[in-house]
C-alpha cells in the first residue's frame, strides 16, 4: 500500500514572503499534477499521499474563481501572521464539503490538460 500512494511533502509559508516547497518522488509529483488537472476540469479533487514517516494525508485541490480568491484566508502558519482559527476552520469545512461533493475520478483520456 505504501508504494501505491506516493510520498509528497508540502512545506507551507511560515509568514509573508517565505518560500513554499513541494518535494516528492516523480510518481507523487505526477499524481499532484493529475490532481491539479482534475480540479481544473471538475472544480475540486482529492488525492492521498504519505509523508516519509509513513503518515498519510489527503490533499484537496480546489479551483477558486477570480471573484472569490481575495476571500481566502491567508495560508501562513506562524501565530503572528496566521488567519484567525475560526476563519480557517470555516474554510476547511467548506473545502471538505466541496471536495466530497465534486470529487470525481475522471479517466485520463478525458482530462483537459492545459485548460
Amino acid at each position: 500500500m505504501f508504494e501505491e500512494i506516493g510520498t509528497l511533502h508540502i512545506y507551507g509559508q511560515g509568514a509573508w514572503h517565505d518560500d513554499t516547497i513541494i518535494a516528492g518522488t516523480e510518481e507523487s509529483l505526477l499524481d499532484l499534477k493529475a490532481a491539479i488537472d482534475n480540479a481544473l476540469y471538475s472544480g475540486a479533487t482529492q488525492v492521498d499521499f504519505f509523508c516519509n514517516d509513513g503518515e498519510g494525508y489527503s490533499l484537496r485541490v480546489v479551483k477558486v474563481s477570480n471573484e472569490n480568491v481575495d476571500n481566502l484566508p491567508v495560508p501562513y502558519t506562524v501565530d503572528y501572521a496566521a488567519a484567525p482559527v475560526k476563519r480557517m476552520q470555516e474554510f476547511y469545512r467548506k473545502v471538505i464539503k466541496e471536495t466530497e461533493v465534486n470529487t470525481t475520478n475522471i479517466p485520463l483520456e478525458n482530462w483537459h490538460v492545459g485548460i
